[in-house]
């Protein structure tokens, strides 16, 4: 989660930027660099891998090995397909799902924070 409004201050004790509420994006990176970002377009003709009926996955009870390729990481960031909101909490599901927890934005002030 990133905030791109939140305006923090370092003026002492100038609270100011207290009163505004924030909101975030998503975003999650592409660890390895040989690994296509799951978001990529696909084009119109390429094939979609449909299982066999009656073919199991087969699932491992070991972890996978994570690999990293730290060169080039900030170019694999990639925004999620998601509006800005107040996320407060993230949890991982099946693979490829993600469950978001989003609250409504508040403020401090007694005018309505915006929508």
């Amino acid at each position: 989660m990133a905030s791109t409004n939140t305006g923090l201050t370092a003026n002492g004790l100038d609270m100011t930027s207290d009163q505004h509420p924030t909101s975030s994006y998503l975003y999650m990176v592409v660890l390895r660099n040989d690994t296509v970002s799951p978001l990529k377009p696909r084009v119109a003709n390429e094939p979609v891998p449909v299982p066999k009926a009656g073919e199991k996955a087969h699932v491992s009870t070991e972890p996978a090995a994570v690999r990293i390729d730290f060169g080039g990481l900030s170019q694999r960031i990639v925004a999620l397909p998601v509006p800005s909101a107040n996320y407060v909490q993230l949890a991982a599901g099946k693979a490829g799902e993600v469950y978001l927890v989003r609250a409504p934005l508040t403020s401090v002030t007694p005018h309505a924070p915006p929508m």
